[in-house]
């Protein structure tokens, strides 16, 4: 599978529903992996970019601002690697709301897949947000 995948993700927020108050905001304005954030490879050792538009301008542009954050790999290795945020503390929530927005890049029929994980604590194991 060749690895064309874009991350258009810019804006992060974690929101309370009720009160509707943002806990976590990110826009990648920066353009470098922000303070705090970390990259941890899962297969391959491909870094994460930010970038305005994407690789073969898919997207064209940032949804907001000028940078968003780019994954791209020209291989067929499956290369895929975390874009990990500081903790995020939802202790005083019990409901809670993830947006961001999202761009890939479909290459001849062949679409790769952005998975979303979580932890409960640093030493916990990451789960998948269904």
């Amino acid at each position: 599978m060749k690895k064309i995948f874009q991350s258009l993700i810019a804006l992060l927020l974690v929101t309370s529903i009720q009160a509707q108050t943002v806990v976590f905001d990110e826009d990648f304005e920066g353009g470098a992996l922000p303070t705090g954030w970390s990259q941890s490879y899962a297969s391959g050792s491909v870094d994460w970019t930010f970038q305005t538009g994407g690789e073969y301008s898919n997207p064209a542009a940032a949804h907001g601002g000028t940078y968003n954050a780019t994954f791209y790999s020209g291989n067929y290795n499956e290369d895929a690697t975390l874009l990990v945020t500081p903790a995020i503390d939802l202790t005083n929530y019990t409901s809670c709301e993830l947006t961001f927005y999202h761009s890939m890049v479909e290459w001849y029929g062949d679409l790769d897949s952005l998975r979303v994980y979580y932890k409960t604590s640093a030493g916990g194991s990451w789960n998948l947000l269904q």
